[in-house]
């Protein structure tokens, strides 16, 4: 378990891969939205930067299956 603020990790995947195709203002809304959960440790906001895609790809599942609906 890795806990990063959203600055770190973005920096991090950006040395690792130049074209991260995630923007900083997206994962910091994505952890206000609690599609990324965080916890509180002063004013910084702190996450498992090792889960990231897992909560992603579950935010993502979650969108599909809600713009799904019976026909009748």
């Amino acid at each position: 378990m890795k806990l990063r603020t959203a600055r770190q990790y973005w920096n991090e995947e950006r040395q690792r891969d130049p074209h991260f195709p995630l923007g900083l203002c997206y994962i910091r809304s994505a952890i206000a939205d609690g599609r990324i959960p965080s916890i509180s440790v002063g004013n910084k906001r702190l996450f498992d930067a090792d889960r990231v895609p897992e909560y992603l790809m579950y935010s993502q599942m979650e969108q599909e299956a809600a713009g799904i609906r019976k026909q009748r």
